[in-house]
């Protein structure tokens, strides 16, 4: 599902969801699933998905998050690296949430959710000045060089920078 939202040029930029547990729970690392059966096949289950809700997946690669560095903000932006694109969640108060439970953990969390950069042709091109020429090309990295589209192609890494004048991915 989060796929086929992030490359729809025409789906709302922003909306609100809720963050939910799975019946998943760690039992060390000596136990069977603490490499091949997390919490990630549960998602997928009819059995576990919450009540009037539905897990908003990735089909592949949902990687490389990269926390706000403003230790009062509760908000991290997340890389989509098979399709490309961007996501921020801000989780609000997070404080509240979690104190809103007199002692125990919610039921879920709430979230708002922007998508920053779509993984659509012409969502993003990087102006280079003219430098950045490709290797065996006269084409600029404004573009990407392989696949000839003006978006993020598996983008690897992330790092959110703050200044005093700006915020940097």
């Amino acid at each position: 599902m989060m796929d086929a939202y992030i490359k729809d040029a025409d789906a709302a930029d922003t909306f609100s969801g809720k963050f939910f547990p799975t019946s998943f729970r760690w039992d060390g690392f000596d136990s069977p699933e603490a490499v091949k059966n997390t919490e990630m096949k549960l998602w997928e289950k009819t059995s576990e998905q919450p009540s009037g809700h539905t897990f908003f997946n990735g089909d592949t690669k949902t990687e490389h998050p990269a926390v706000d560095p403003d230790i009062t903000k509760h908000r991290f932006i997340q890389n989509m690296t098979d399709e490309g694109g961007l996501l921020g969640f801000d989780l609000g108060d997070l404080t509240a949430q979690l104190t809103a439970a007199s002692g125990d953990l919610p039921a879920s969390l709430d979230v708002s959710v922007t998508r920053i950069v779509a993984a659509v042709d012409g969502a993003l091109e990087l102006d280079t000045g003219g430098k950045g020429v490709g290797h065996g090309s006269d084409k600029t990295a404004s573009v990407h060089i392989e696949k000839g589209q003006s978006k993020m192609v598996a983008p690897d890494g992330l790092y959110w920078v703050k200044t005093k004048d700006a915020n940097v991915l």
